[in-house]
């Protein structure tokens, strides 16, 4: 944490202090970097982290981007390549959309 430095009995440079210590992006930066730590944390109790539990998905840090999990993206990829057909069945007479592509 930055010291904030002025003279003890002198309201303005403590203020000034305080407001250089803010646009910097000190408070603002701290407080964003708690809530990240928070966010991805998982719960004790859950299990989950509350970004996982709000959005159903974690979400990535910096970390994350540098060094990508490798088998997890593989994972994500084939669960999402697989498509599930259902088998249909008609009877005769029911109204059915049909395209015929060789008559283009």
């Amino acid at each position: 944490m930055a010291r904030l430095r002025g003279a003890r009995f002198y309201p303005k440079a403590s203020i000034e202090s305080y407001e250089k210590l803010r646009h910097v992006g000190g408070l603002q930066h701290r407080l964003n970097v708690f809530l990240m730590a928070y966010r991805r944390t998982p719960n004790i109790t859950t299990g989950e982290s509350p970004s996982k539990r709000f959005l159903q998905r974690e979400i990535r840090s910096k970390l994350d981007i540098l060094k990508p999990d490798v088998v997890r993206d593989v994972a994500d990829q084939l669960r999402k390549s697989q498509v599930s057909f259902m088998d249909r069945s008609f009877n005769v007479g029911d109204p059915v959309a049909v395209r015929d592509y060789r008559t283009l």
